[in-house]
């Protein structure tokens, strides 16, 4: 990129120059004039005249010099483009100089000096960020003196101001205006910084192959070797970026041979041992990187050159070393640019070389922080939340799969005096929130046709909230009951969200994380493992969209994956979008009135009104039973009486049977039946827990005095031997006294 002196160096006019050869031609005439008319009004006249040019210009060089010098401008990537940090006493200097221009203008508007008043003015306009005025003053020139030789000057900068501003036609226009004359003329300087702005403009414009066009002009028309090495290093840099790494590497060479500053040769150097790297010759670049830290003269750039040896170590195959030479730089040079960079290369060899995705997202994750202002830190956060996700949906997976194992094979277990809560497991899960924390101010943002979930809502719908053994009875008894312990969401249920989980865990591979075959994978393992759920028209329009993109792969098998969408999915938004790419004719669109009427109830919901909102899905069930809205509308009833407030378990598991009764082939029935079989099951399960508590509790407590009771009057009561003991009748005076 352009560098300080480089900027400089564009900015500064070489026609500048002859500006005081002409003042001091004009100078000896003043003087052989003074001395052939008498008086001195007409001496006096022009030395003023004079004076006041020469302390603007003076004044001017002193306000260039200063604002050029400073760090800040010297740092800049761009010649133009950016707006100058201005001190306040170069401002004033700035501010004498339109002055006195000013006043060579209003008083001696015929000068030979007027062109180079006008540029003075129009530069001070222009390093001061104010860039109308600088404009008026750099088209005013070029009107009123064409043939100037500063009207070169004039057109660059205008073309500069223009840039600035953001007009950007006219920035061209003003730079193929003066490429055309430079060429003509011969000024080949002129050349060199008329395609450096072209050069950018078709940068912002995304063409990269006439940018390099127009760099490669400037880079061998420049006047200056600063101009040149600076043009050779932006050339380098578009080269490496189209992948001509020879190209680029010759490039950089050059710019070494040009450059004037150890600045400038250090990045020429650099950029040659990463052009090395990338060519393969993975020896020589590291040498040269050897060499580099070996010179004293580069020590502020250690650290740069630290972590490209480790970029070539990664770029060679040698991982081990490239992740002990990145950890030495994230240590070494910590909470700085280059450490942020070292974090997002480690990340990346653990992400897409080692495949230990923990391990990448802890350096993501930090590199993150490392230094927030680095230009890799978007990427890094970027990075980190894509693994997140995938950690997240991974521990989903595997907690979901290990309800399907309790549910296939499950085990029996002693429960001593109370219970744990029937949701429990769920409850602890860190992957799901339970759903007792949902959001019930609205109706549910339902399936739509393609069946995908459009919010949370329905993912924790799949939870199960219809109550508990507890809920609905008193405490169970202390004694040590024998009790199946199964999950707190069925079978039915885990299999839908796995489902679900593992569709957008597939997408994540594919649209975030750049990994088409791990999508792949995870995408036929959902076809495979559920053939039924509702995220197979997603799995297979992705699939024909993945395929299409697979140059190895015939258009037919895209092809037969579309007219699978559209053939059994007709209806979701993916069968649609197959059939307009399949070229069918599509389906004609149909107003429904329960669409409206589904939307008062959302209204109403959201006011409060929770029975009214029920009365119109009630209504809709009625009035519109055929319509697709009826279904949505009786879950919708369910899901008001599981979420809302005043929750009522009971009449949610009622509008679910009635769903399930009604529409039973619906996407919503089948959400809810796992649910309603799993409510059912729990009260069932509590019944039964009951009942043999009470029993054993019976059982238990029996006196005993009613068992000698029961003994004696069935005649089997024994003696201390254990032979059968006669029965006694109380006489009749016993039973006289006892009747007294």
């Amino acid at each position: 990129m352009l560098q300080a002196n480089g900027a400089s160096e564009l900015l500064r006019s070489p026609h500048l120059v002859s500006l005081t050869s002409k003042a001091l031609l004009l100078f000896s005439l003043w003087v052989v004039t003074t001395l052939m008319i008498p008086g001195c009004s007409v001496g006096d006249f022009i030395g003023a005249y004079f004076n006041t040019f020469y302390n603007a210009q003076r004044q001017f060089e002193e306000a260039e010099g200063e604002l050029l010098a400073q760090p800040d401008t010297r740092q800049k990537e761009l010649p133009f483009g950016f707006a100058y940090n201005v001190q306040a006493g170069t401002k004033t200097k700035f501010a004498g100089v339109i002055e006195k221009c000013s006043k060579l203008l209003q008083y001696h508007s015929k000068s030979k000096l007027v062109d180079d008043a006008l540029l003075m003015i129009g530069k001070s306009y222009y390093y001061q960020n104010d860039y109308q005025p600088a404009e008026r003053k750099f088209k005013e020139l070029i009107e009123q003196f064409p043939t100037s030789d500063l009207a070169y000057d004039a057109k660059i900068l205008l073309g500069y101001a223009y840039y600035t501003m953001g007009e950007k036609t006219k920035s061209s226009a003003a730079a193929k205006d003066l490429l055309e004359y430079a060429v003509q003329e011969d000024e080949d300087d002129y050349v060199a910084k008329a395609s450096v702005l072209l050069a950018q403009l078709e940068i912002d414009n995304k063409n990269i192959d006439l940018a390099i066009t127009y760099y490669q002009t400037a880079a061998e028309k420049g006047g200056t070797s600063e101009e040149r090495c600076a043009s050779y290093l932006y050339l380098a840099g578009l080269l490496t970026q189209v992948g001509k790494y020879q190209r680029a590497l010759d490039a950089y060479r050059k710019a070494e041979s040009a450059s004037t500053t150890y600045q400038a040769g250090y990045k020429a150097r650099i950029g040659q041992a990463r052009m090395m790297s990338k060519l393969g010759a993975h020896e020589e670049s590291l040498s040269l990187l050897e060499e580099l830290l070996a010179n004293s003269n580069y020590r502020d750039y250690y650290g740069e050159i630290s972590l490209e040896i480790g970029n070539t170590y990664k770029e060679s195959g040698d991982f081990n070393s490239a992740v002990a030479q990145y950890t030495y730089v994230d240590t070494a040079y910590a909470h700085t640019e280059v450490a942020a960079n070292s974090y997002f290369q480690l990340g990346d060899i653990y992400e897409t070389k080692l495949f230990q995705l923990d391990s990448a997202h802890l350096r993501y994750v930090r590199g993150k922080t490392e230094y927030p202002q680095a230009a890799i830190t978007t990427q890094l956060g970027q990075r980190a939340d894509n693994l997140t996700k995938y950690i997240q949906f991974r521990n989903e997976i595997r907690w979901l799969d290990s309800i399907r194992v309790v549910w296939l094979s499950p085990r029996d277990t002693i429960l001593p005096h109370e219970p744990a809560p029937a949701d429990s497991a769920l409850g602890s899960h860190p992957g799901l929130a339970d759903s007792a924390t949902a959001s019930a101010s609205k109706l549910p943002t339902l399936p739509d046709s393609s069946g995908q979930d459009s919010d949370s809502t329905l993912a924790h719908a799949a939870q199960p909230k219809l109550g508990s053994p507890d809920s609905l009875g008193g405490k169970p008894d202390t004694i040590r009951t024998r009790i199946p312990v199964l999950p707190s969401i069925s079978l039915d249920s885990a299999n839908v969200r796995l489902a679900l989980v593992e569709a957008e865990l597939a997408t994540l591979f594919y649209t975030s994380m750049s990994l088409p075959d791990s999508a792949e994978r995870w995408y036929w393992h959902l076809l495979r493992e559920h053939a039924s759920s509702a995220q197979v028209p997603r799995a297979l329009f992705t699939l024909a969209q993945l395929y299409s993109l697979d140059s190895t792969r015939s258009k037919a098998t895209s092809d037969s994956l579309y007219n699978e969408v559209a053939t059994r999915y007709p209806e979701t938004e993916f069968g649609a979008e197959a059939i307009r790419i399949l070229g069918r004719p599509m389906r004609p669109v149909f107003t429904d009135p329960a669409d409206a009427a589904y939307f008062h109830a959302e209204r109403l919901l959201e006011a409060g009104q929770a029975e009214a909102a029920r009365d119109s899905l009630r209504a809709i069930v009625a009035n519109y039973p055929s319509s697709p809205m009826a279904s949505k509308a009786q879950y919708a009833l369910g899901w008001t009486y599981e979420q809302r407030d005043d929750a009522r378990s009971d009449s949610a598991a009622s509008s679910y049977r009635k769903l399930v009764s009604l529409f039973p082939s619906s996407q919503y029935a089948a959400l809810v039946k796992p649910k309603v079989d799993e409510y059912d099951l729990h009260i069932k399960a509590l019944e039964q827990h009951v009942k043999d508590s009470l029993s054993a509790a019976a059982r238990d407590t029996i006196p005993s005095v009613v068992k000698d009771s029961v003994q004696v009057k069935t005649g089997e009561l024994e003696g201390k031997d254990g032979s059968p003991v006669e029965e006694k009748k109380p006489d009749d005076s016993s039973a006289t006294e006892k009747k007294d």
